[in-house]
């Protein structure tokens, strides 16, 4: 049972880096919209705006630095990187202010409601376009895992 635990902390902890990084990007999102919200006498998407861009800075951070743990390049490829990762943030940032206006503005779900599912689809396009695309060419941080017990004796034998 305990193999197999590890077997899925190990085959999954990219994505499980991910989904942390990513709750408190969410956290840091809703936490911010909430409090601009009530001390700037702004358009909601105005501020959904600045949010996105201060939470795609962090974003780009710890996408980096913790779940796909890229070394440090050359200033040329960080910007190559950097301007990938913007792009998509931009789509994903595009996709996010439409769910708001379409849930919120267009059907009337409540406001939170609406703010975490915008959440929900912007993290799935943020997630596979950096895996995909973004961080492609990274150190792989996941490692392969024997399927069952007899593989992982043999490898142990042979170190």
């Amino acid at each position: 049972m305990k193999i197999k635990i590890n077997q899925l902390f190990l085959r999954y902890q990219e994505f499980l880096r991910y989904f942390f990084g990513g709750m408190i990007a969410t956290a840091l999102n809703i936490g911010l919209y909430k409090t601009l919200l009530a001390i700037l006498p702004l358009h909601y998407l105005i501020i959904n705006f600045i949010v996105w861009l201060i939470t795609v800075l962090f974003g780009y951070y710890t996408n980096r630095r913790f779940v796909f743990k890229r070394p440090i390049n050359s200033l040329m490829d960080t910007a190559k990187e950097a301007g990938n990762f913007i792009g998509f943030r931009i789509i994903s940032g595009c996709a996010d202010s439409l769910t708001m206006w379409v849930l919120f503005s267009l059907i009337g779900v409540p406001e939170i409601v609406t703010k975490l599912l915008a959440n929900l689809v912007a993290s799935l396009i943020n997630y596979y376009t950096s895996k995909l695309i973004v961080f492609k060419h990274s150190y792989s941080s996941t490692i392969e895992i024997p399927s069952n017990l007899k593989e992982i004796s043999e490898n142990l034998t042979r170190l």
